[in-house]
């Protein structure tokens, strides 16, 4: 089913965008984008979404924008949160076809432990400090990819209304 092919974003203006793809519950990916700056995550971007062809695009933004963090790191997240909606007109989605998530809307999914599969295991880490671990169908995660789910999470449920695919 077309409606089916859905493409999800954490994106980051540097180190790591992660990203999630669904066909169908037996049929999805995960996998992050790297660069040094947001041309490089966009770029990298158009090539996964020409390459997966999605009927839908979600992705994470904040609704906020703090002076203490305006750093070169979050203006690149800036950038990039441009670039995206660029990507889905040249690449002919819809507008009705792309959803942009807000970053507390993907903290309450992952919260709420609604988001079956996805599991958390907590570990020692330097010096001592627990260090949490993320896992979707026990395929260990980077938090971007981890909030990619999320994303698509909240695309799924809250934009197309839709139970969530995987039962307990």
């Amino acid at each position: 089913m077309i409606g089916n092919n859905i493409l999800t974003f954490d994106p980051a203006g540097t180190s790591e965008t992660g990203w999630f793809y669904f066909q169908n519950i037996d049929n999805w990916e995960i996998g992050t984008i790297t660069g040094i700056n947001s041309v490089e995550h966009g770029k990298k971007a158009d090539i996964l979404i020409k390459n997966k062809k999605p009927y839908i695009i979600g992705w994470e933004t904040a609704n906020f924008l703090k002076t203490k963090y305006a750093n070169t790191d979050w203006l690149e997240l800036v950038y990039i949160n441009g670039i995206i909606p660029y990507l889905i007109s040249i690449n002919n989605i819809t507008p009705d076809h792309a959803y942009k998530v807000y970053n507390l809307e993907t903290k309450r999914a992952v919260e709420s432990s609604k988001i079956t599969g996805l599991t958390m295991k907590q570990v020692q880490g330097e010096r001592g400090r627990p260090k949490n671990i993320w896992y979707f169908h026990n395929r260990e995660l980077t938090p971007h990819q981890r909030d990619a789910i999320a994303v698509f999470y909240v695309v799924w449920t809250k934009f197309l209304k839709r139970p969530w695919p995987w039962k307990s």
